[in-house]
């Protein structure tokens, strides 16, 4: 009880430096004249990309909801595609509304109430899955960098508002998982236990490798449509570096969707690659915006057929 309410504690302390991080950043941008320049940017976007840049949420979901379905085979559980569409949207959109991933755990306790997935294996099933795609997408992102030779443009941090915000909330973080370092520990156990059971399926690990990048692609492109809505056009290689470098740095939430965080670490990438940051700013929000419009619609109506008594039937 005690390590529970510590945890809280802690989460509620995160929440609270992210949310003040948050507010900072934004009146700064807008005290710089940065608001008026975002809203001529968002103006400038037609309804058929944003009908477009939405009807890509939509496949990012079908992809994720297939690879769900594959990761969940390495436990031998099988389900159809509906129930892992619907179990992927309602984690998302719970993911959205809860801080540290929480729809992860929403999901796992409605899984083991229908199909009797103990917490151990949903574990191993998650932990291993993460594993798998952060070593992809840092392979991705190395092979890429190499292949690209990018000139990286690594910004000065003056002693702003903005750059003291930003230290406060990785001091936090990196003192949150030092605080709960017998818990990560257990997770990263966990995975490389997981992992035998992949590498003693070659084949499934192999679909879901693919599976993954279909994923990911569909991702990436909406972000760089995004970026093109508004006057930029990255290079595949940019993109990939820098689509990669966010997935594999947001693999675990801080804040509900990280909502704040995933928009400062686009800008944060964006301008290591030489993207204007105006631009990157309003690339970051559209996509958000595309993002989060397919989220609560579709994922809070998978979170209702889930939650409903039907569904247990």
């Amino acid at each position: 009880m005690k390590a529970e309410t510590s945890d809280f504690q802690l989460g509620r302390l995160l929440r609270l430096v992210a949310g003040i991080a948050l507010i900072v950043l934004l009146v700064q941008f807008a005290l710089e004249g940065g608001a008026a320049e975002l809203v001529r940017q968002l103006s400038r976007i037609q309804w058929w990309e944003w009908l477009l840049l939405c009807g890509l949420s939509i496949l990012v979901y079908l992809s994720l909801s297939r690879v769900f379905q594959t990761s969940i085979l390495v436990i031998k559980v099988r389900m159809s595609f509906l129930d892992a569409f619907d179990y992927s949207a309602m984690n998302n959109f719970f993911n959205t509304i809860l801080p540290m991933k929480g729809g992860l755990w929403v999901r796992g306790m409605y899984l083991k109430k229908r199909f009797d997935i103990s917490w151990a294996r949903y574990l191993f099933v998650m932990a291993s899955g993460q594993v798998i795609q952060l070593a992809l997408l840092g392979a991705i992102a190395v092979g890429f960098y190499l292949v690209g030779r990018l000139p990286l443009f690594l910004p000065t941090m003056p002693r702003t508002p903005e750059f003291i915000v930003v230290v406060a909330v990785v001091v936090l973080i990196i003192v949150v998982a030092v605080v709960r370092l017998e818990t990560v520990a257990a997770f990263a156990n966990r995975g490389i236990r997981g992992l035998k059971l992949w590498i003693e399926d070659p084949l499934l690990l192999a679909r879901y490798l693919l599976e993954t990048l279909v994923f990911h692609g569909l991702t990436a492109l909406r972000i760089w449509l995004a970026f093109v809505f508004v006057g930029v056009t990255m290079t595949p290689t940019e993109m990939c570096v820098l689509y990669a470098a966010l997935a594999a740095g947001l693999s675990w939430a801080v804040t509900p969707g990280n909502i704040g965080v995933k928009e400062a670490a686009i800008v944060l990438l964006a301008a290591m690659l030489g993207v204007d940051t105006d631009a990157a700013i309003a690339a970051s929000i559209i996509d958000t915006l595309a993002a989060l419009l397919v989220t609560i619609t579709v994922g809070g109506w998978s979170a209702y057929r889930v939650s409903s008594p039907k569904a247990a039937t």
